[in-house]
C-alpha cells in the first residue's frame, strides 16, 4: 500500500492526466483484488461497537456518536469516512442494541462502500465484578464504483489530451462492467469481557466473505475465499487510578492497545490517555505490518451529556511529510440523565 501511495503523492503535482490514469488503475486493481482494507478510526474509543458488537449499550446509557475522518489530504486522492451511530441497553433484557451507518469514500467519489449495521449484545454475569458481553451484528452493504470519472490511456491525444480539437472527450474501448454498484449482506460477533478497571474484547467481522467486487468473482489463489476477507480485532484497555477524591477520581491513567488483521494486512496501536475529570488527552502509536506508520495524539473534552474529541495522525513513514496526516474529529451524546455502570472500567466512554 505505501508504493501505491508513494505513486500518487508524486503524480500529485503532475498533470491532471495523469493523476486520472494512476487513480484508474489504483481502482481497477482495488476492486480486481480486494486489497483495500476497513476503515479504522484512529480514536477508536469513540463509538465501540463500530469495532465490536458486544460493546453495544456497555455504557448502560443511550448514546449518539458522529466521528468524520480526513485521511491524507495532501495527496492526489483522500480518504474521507464518515461515521454515525446509535446504542442503548435495556436491563430487563439484559440486551444492548446499535445502529451504525458509515459512509467511505476514496478518491473524491470514484470509489464508495456505505454501510448501515444493526448489532445486539448479550450480558452475563460471570462474578462478583465480572462480566461478559457476547455480540452480533448484521449489516447492509454498497459498493460503488464511478466508471464515469476514470480516464485510460486510449482517451489521451499526445496533443489535445482528452478532449478533440471541438472539446468532445474521446470515448474508450475498454471493457467495464456493466453494474457500477455491487449490494452486499454482511456478519460479524464479538465478545468483550470487563471488570473493574479493565476490559479485553475480540471481534470478527465479514464471517459470510460477502462478495463486492466488480472485475472478478473470486480473489487470487492464496486467499482462497469470495468477498470480503475476514477482519479479526482484538483489544484490551485498562483504567487506573493515579488521583482519587473524595466522591470521584480526579486523575486517572488509560492505557489502550488494539491490533486488527485483515487477510495478509495487520496494524496494531498502542498509548494511553490521562483523564483529568472532564478532560484527557493522550497518543497511541500505529504500526502498519512492519512499518512504524504513524502517532496520533489526541485530545478530548465533556460538557454535560456532550463528550468530543480531536485526532491528527502524524505520519512518520516513508510518507512523512507528504501524506498531510490525517485529521478526526468525533461527538457523542447522551441522551436522558446518565445511568452509571457497574464497572469503571468504561470512564473513558462517558
Amino acid at each position: 500500500m505505501n508504493e501505491i501511495l508513494n505513486l500518487l503523492f508524486n503524480l500529485t503535482t503532475t498533470g491532471k492526466n495523469a493523476r486520472c490514469i494512476l487513480i484508474s488503475w489504483v481502482l481497477c486493481f482495488l476492486t480486481y483484488s480486494g486489497w483495500s482494507q476497513d476503515p479504522v478510526f484512529s480514536r477508536y474509543t469513540t463509538n465501540p461497537q463500530i469495532d465490536n458488537p458486544a460493546a453495544s449499550g456497555a455504557s448502560r446509557n443511550s448514546e449518539l456518536y458522529a466521528i468524520y475522518r480526513n485521511q491524507f489530504p495532501a495527496l492526489a486522492v483522500n480518504y474521507l469516512t464518515y461515521n454515525i451511530g446509535f446504542s442503548t441497553f435495556f436491563d430487563d433484557l439484559r440486551s444492548g442494541f446499535g445502529l451504525n451507518l458509515l459512509y467511505d469514500d476514496a478518491a473524491d467519489g470514484l470509489y464508495t462502500t456505505t454501510m448501515a449495521t444493526l448489532s445486539y449484545a448479550y450480558k452475563l454475569q460471570l462474578g462478583e465484578g465480572a462480566y461478559l458481553n457476547a455480540g452480533l451484528s448484521l449489516g447492509l452493504g454498497r459498493t460503488e464504483v464511478a466508471f464515469n470519472k476514470l480516464l485510460f490511456p486510449d482517451q489521451i491525444d499526445p496533443v489535445t489530451g482528452p478532449v478533440s480539437g471541438g472539446g468532445i472527450p474521446f470515448p474508450t474501448d475498454e471493457l467495464l462492467p456493466r453494474d457500477n454498484a455491487v449490494t452486499f449482506l454482511d456478519m460479524g460477533a464479538g465478545i468483550l469481557l470487563y471488570m473493574n478497571r479493565f476490559f479485553a474484547s475480540a471481534s470478527f467481522h465479514h464471517l459470510n466473505n460477502p462478495a463486492n467486487d466488480f472485475l472478478t468473482a473470486e480473489f487470487n489463489e492464496s486467499n482462497g475465499v469470495d468477498g470480503l476477507p475476514l477482519r479479526m480485532s482484538f483489544r484490551g484497555e485498562a483504567n487506573l487510578p493515579l488521583l482519587e477524591g473524595r466522591r470521584e477520581t480526579i486523575i486517572s491513567l488509560h492505557p489502550t492497545v488494539l491490533y486488527t488483521r485483515q487477510r495478509d494486512f495487520g496494524q496494531l496501536n498502542a498509548g494511553a490517555y490521562v483523564r483529568y475529570k472532564d478532560l484527557d488527552v493522550g497518543a497511541t502509536l500505529r504500526l502498519s505490518g512492519s512499518t512504524t506508520d504513524a502517532i496520533i495524539p489526541s485530545v478530548g473534552f465533556a460538557f454535560d451529556a456532550l463528550r468530543a474529541y480531536y485526532a491528527y495522525d502524524f505520519t512518520i513513514s516513508d510518507l512523512a511529510g507528504r501524506s498531510g496526516g490525517a485529521h478526526e474529529i468525533g461527538l457523542r451524546y447522551r441522551i436522558g440523565p446518565e445511568r452509571k455502570a457497574e464497572v469503571d472500567c468504561f470512564d473513558l466512554y462517558r
